[in-house]
């Protein structure tokens, strides 16, 4: 729930939701004081491939980094996409890149760190620090001469009655449960794709010992080495079928070229390997722009902004080292350097199928469904103001 909304008579703002705003409690912390301030030569957001390349690009050069870090962990969403080809795998590439930077002199690392507001420059942070098993939360500002954003992207859902039930979970959230915690949200599972790296999560759920009743692929006959491995394995897969609705133990699919539905699977959970969307917040907040881009079925990047840079999936990229080579590719613009071309290509994808674009099921009465699952502490962005910072 976002808020009450106007009657549907308003109409001042044709195009808005009409949703009303005021009276939502924002935390403490939103309007809190904050306790020091940090300066840097450059502000890097995101301690993924593309932040974690930037900031070791940036401490050779010998410039001040601080990395902020939302997670408990660095390196992103990278793992869950796993290696191509003989190359490095993620994790090997991110492990290699955070034990670096922890013994460089030069950069500070902050995690369970979230930026909440950013003007030019300067940007207010909330971190959780951990002591003797205690949580504290503290508001830091950072005065940075250039900002790097490395935000990443959002994987959305498919648009289906029951999408936000408590069974129902994004795959990159099973991905870094299941990877991190060794969790997992029950001993059944049906996984619903429409990409490949949906069979790749469904392997390695099925190597834990979690039962995978059925992989569902809105496409067609797609082809990709993941596909190949869980047909070896003996998964059942099903292709050409969408999420029709979700409840509580139970998932029903219909045809993709229909509404009907076609089969109800019973299981503990349902994850949804959805969509990307690259995370534009700050980019935005910052004053960048955005446009859609038909092929990408997203919003990218555009426009420019004084002394801040966008780079890594945030910025449109998708392989592994094309977000390195864009972190540091952005770290020299900052600094005047050249503009350079990023080439964003891996060996072997051309023979993978494509990802479907983000399915819409009818709606439901009594079932709700949501445009994606993307949470965050920092509710509304909040101004900086000169006596806040100094």
């Amino acid at each position: 729930s976002i808020g009450q909304r106007e009657r549907p008579s308003f109409r001042r703002q044709p195009n808005s939701l009409r949703h009303i705003l005021d009276g939502i409690a924002d935390p403490d912390w939103l309007r809190a004081s904050p306790e020091t301030t940090l300066t840097t030569e450059l502000l890097i957001v995101g301690g993924g491939v593309a932040g974690l390349a930037a900031a070791k690009s940036a401490a050779m050069a010998g410039h001040s980094v601080i990395v902020v870090e939302r997670r408990p962990w660095l390196g992103g969403d990278a793992r869950y996409f796993g290696p191509v080809g003989d190359g490095e795998t993620p994790e090997a590439f991110t492990t290699r890149l955070a034990a670096w930077l922890a013994t460089s002199a030069n950069v500070t690392t902050l995690l369970r760190a979230e930026i909440f507001a950013l003007q030019g420059t300067r940007a207010l942070l909330h971190q959780v620090e951990i002591a003797d098993g205690v949580a504290r939360g503290r508001v830091v500002a950072i005065a940075a001469d250039r900002v790097l954003l490395a935000t990443g992207a959002t994987q959305r859902l498919p648009i289906f009655p029951g999408n936000r039930l408590p069974g129902v979970l994004p795959a990159i959230a099973a991905h870094h449960l299941a990877k991190r915690y060794g969790v997992t949200l029950g001993d059944s599972a049906v996984v619903a794709t429409q990409g490949n790296h949906g069979y790749r999560l469904a392997l390695r759920l099925h190597d834990a010992g979690v039962a995978v009743r059925r992989v569902v692929d809105t496409r067609i006959n797609a082809q990709s080495r993941f596909i190949d491995f869980a047909k070896a394995t003996g998964l059942t897969l099903a292709s050409g079928q969408l999420p029709l609705t979700a409840e509580r133990g139970r998932f029903t699919f219909a045809h993709s070229a229909g509404t009907a539905a076609s089969v109800s699977i019973e299981a503990k959970q349902l994850i949804v390997a959805g969509g990307w969307q690259p995370a534009l917040a700050l980019w935005m907040l910052a004053g960048g722009n955005a446009s859609w881009s038909p092929e990408r079925a997203a919003l990218l990047a555009a426009g420019s902004v004084e002394h801040v840079a966008i780079a890594g999936s945030a910025a449109g990229y998708r392989s592994l080292l094309a977000c390195a080579a864009s972190g540091r590719a952005a770290h020299a613009l900052l600094f005047g350097g050249e503009p350079v071309a990023v080439d964003d290509f891996e060996p072997g994808t051309a023979l993978e199928t494509p990802d479907a674009p983000n399915t819409i099921a009818q709606a439901s009465a009594g079932l709700p469904s949501f445009l994606d699952s993307g949470r965050s502490l920092a509710m509304r962005p909040a101004p900086i103001g000169a006596s806040r910072t100094q």
